[in-house]
């Protein structure tokens, strides 16, 4: 038997527009971002095969103290407290107040789409997801 590696998903592509958008949002109601590489802090995702398709943003919101990661009893325990809940509903704001801005202003609408048409189509960086 021999065995090929490919690629199992694509990178993400962040829609630029979209991230400001969210920066903008998140500053309103009191947010200080913690900006990262898209690719630097994400598990496998098939966001990225959808990124290719439609402008694409992909968020994270914190619900537990650094160090605390996904698929743990800490993380489980994180999303059902307080802080959880607040966050998530901090970030459904944010993500509708966003969703408000394409639907309505139609500047956001065609630069949301020009960035879509101008980014790469695949990023020099991206090793694959077998990286």
């Amino acid at each position: 038997m021999q065995l090929e590696q490919k690629e199992t998903y694509l990178d993400l592509r962040s829609n630029p527009v979209l991230a400001e958008r969210t920066s903008a949002h998140l500053a309103g109601i009191g947010f200080t971002e913690d900006r990262v590489v898209p690719w630097a802090r994400t598990g496998s995702t098939d966001v990225g095969d959808v990124s290719y398709a439609a402008p694409t943003l992909h968020p994270e919101f914190a619900i537990a103290d650094e160090g605390i990661g996904p698929h743990t009893h800490a993380f489980r325990e994180a999303a059902v407290s307080s802080r959880g809940e607040q966050a998530m509903l901090q970030a459904a704001e944010v993500l509708a107040r966003v969703g408000a801005d394409v639907i309505l202003d139609a500047d956001v609408r065609r630069r949301v789409r020009d960035a879509f048409i101008a980014q790469p189509m695949h990023r020099t960086e991206w090793t694959g997801s077998g990286a």
